[in-house]
C-alpha cells in the first residue's frame, strides 16, 4: 500500500504508524490553547513548523513566510507544559520554461 495517510498526512511506504498529536497555537494570531486543529509531529519542533506550513499555505497571506512567528506547542494529553518556538519560512523560487513559436 501506498500513498497519503487520510490522517496525517504523511507518505505511507509499507508500515505506517502516525507521528503523536501535539496542541499547536500562535498567540499573535489571536489563538490559545485548544482554539488549533491537532497537528502530527514526530516533536514538538517539527508541529510548529508543520503548524506553520499548513497556516501559509491554508492562507495567502504567508505570515510566517513574511514575519517570523511564535508559536505554543503542547502534548495533546497535556503531559508537559507548552514550549515557545521561534517559526520563520522561506520562498523556495520555481522556474518553468515553455517553448515560444516562431
Amino acid at each position: 500500500m501506498s500513498g497519503f495517510c487520510p490522517t496525517c498526512g504523511r507518505y505511507i511506504y509499507s508500515h505506517h504508524k502516525c507521528p503523536p498529536l501535539w496542541d499547536v497555537w500562535c498567540e499573535r494570531d489571536g489563538e490559545k490553547r485548544g482554539d488549533h486543529n491537532p497537528i502530527h509531529g514526530d516533536d514538538a519542533q517539527d508541529a510548529a513548523e508543520r503548524y506553520a506550513e499548513r497556516s501559509d499555505t491554508d492562507s495567502a497571506e504567508y505570515s510566517f513566510m513574511k514575519y517570523p512567528g511564535q508559536v505554543m506547542v503542547a502534548p495533546i494529553d497535556n503531559s508537559e507544559e507548552p514550549k515557545r518556538f521561534s517559526v520563520e519560512g522561506e520562498a523556495v523560487p520555481s522556474y518553468h520554461a515553455r517553448e515560444i513559436e516562431p
